[in-house]
């Protein structure tokens, strides 16, 4: 990744309709890039050894994000996006559970282009707790998930529970926003949190902090359990929390001058009515 390159970090979900990385645990690691045992996978679920960041691509969105299970028990987990994002560059990471004690890992992820909706699902599936039998998700137990791909960010439309056939859990949804960025003039960083989910409820976004750093984290590591992004994490918007009506969108800036050579980082809360989940996003986005 060429450090001439801004790159943004913030927690949400969308994507673009240029090329995907989905990202999680799964039982057969071995790459170096990957500090938790999972690797990165492509849309065919290959394994990718190397850095897709280093793909040569002017612009790459990641997003990562942990979620908690607030009930009831689930098996996998799905997500709905606009566009098609079966491309040679997309990546995925195949998530894991958040425990010390027993991680969990998933054995697969599918992902399916619907040409007639113009949309793309992308399915974590084979959930098992390491050196256990256990494949379920229980309630209270944390994962988290990832995707990437070359260009902009793409609209999330719907994310759910699913159940040990692969269904959606009857009522199952986890509210998610993506917030796109994008440079408004010289230094000024603008992000956007629109709401387009499929479920039409306001969403809230809650405890926005941002980072400004000098290199792209890998994506696995953008994650609630890297200490050292932890430490370099700032309030923006004072803490707060906004709602973001249906349809609608809310803007906020960086509040510091942003060099072209710079990385910024975003971390917020996502909930919503009826929501199953407890949801802390990551993206990070490298804006021209």
């Amino acid at each position: 990744m060429k450090k001439s390159r801004i790159l943004f970090v913030i927690l949400a979900i969308t994507i673009s309709s240029m090329a995907l990385i989905v990202y999680g645990m799964i039982s057969t690691g071995g790459n170096p890039l990957i500090t938790d045992g999972g690797i990165l996978v492509d849309f065919h679920n290959d394994p990718i050894e190397t850095d897709p960041h280093e793909g040569g691509a002017d612009e790459y969105y990641d997003c990562n994000i942990d979620i908690e299970n607030l009930g009831p028990d689930a098996y996998d987990l799905a997500v709905l996006m606009d566009g098609n994002h079966d491309t040679p560059d997309s990546y995925i990471y195949v998530g894991n559970s958040v425990d010390s004690v027993n991680p969990g890992y998933f054995n697969d992820t599918k992902m399916i282009y619907d040409e007639v909706q113009n949309t793309t699902t992308i399915h974590w599936q084979g959930f098992i707790e390491k050196d256990t039998t256990d494949i379920i998700i229980n309630t209270n137990q944390i994962i988290h998930i990832g995707w990437g791909y070359p260009g902009a960010e793409a609209l999330v439309k719907d994310m759910w529970w699913t159940d040990k056939d692969g269904n959606r859990v009857p009522g199952s949804v986890v509210h998610v926003i993506n917030g796109k960025t994008y440079r408004i003039s010289g230094g000024i960083i603008g992000i956007d949190w629109r709401n387009d989910f499929n479920i039409a409820t306001p969403i809230t976004i809650q405890d926005v902090n941002y980072a400004v750093l000098t290199d792209l984290i890998p994506l696995p590591n953008l994650n609630g359990q890297n200490v050292e992004l932890a430490g370099a994490l700032h309030p923006l918007n004072s803490g707060g929390s906004f709602t973001v009506l249906p349809g609608k969108k809310v803007t906020l800036t960086i509040p510091e001058y942003v060099q072209p050579n710079a990385v910024v980082v975003l971390r917020y809360r996502v909930t919503g009515p009826g929501s199953m989940a407890n949801v802390v996003n990551f993206i990070q986005h490298n804006v021209n």
